[in-house]
């Protein structure tokens, strides 16, 4: 179980990094939240709603800044 943002994002997959920066509204992010990623936080609801939306800033911000990297595109691309 998680209590922050930044395990939760270290035990991500690429797959699941993929599938969390590719939701293109934010009801696609509640979707994901709620039926997959909800109960991996040791917190209450709206705690790990608030996690999980630093999660997704994170995964955002390593895109951006690591995506100009050699072979870092062959990770994330499917």
């Amino acid at each position: 179980m998680f209590t922050s943002a930044a395990p939760f994002f270290a035990r991500l997959t690429e797959v699941e990094k993929c599938t969390i920066r590719g939701a293109q509204t934010i009801d696609r992010l509640n979707y994901l939240f709620d039926v997959k990623h909800r109960f991996e936080f040791d917190l209450k609801v709206a705690e790990a709603r608030k996690a999980f939306i630093e999660t997704v800033d994170l995964i955002r911000d390593e895109f951006t800044s690591k995506g100009h990297e050699t072979g870092f595109g062959l990770t994330w691309r499917f």
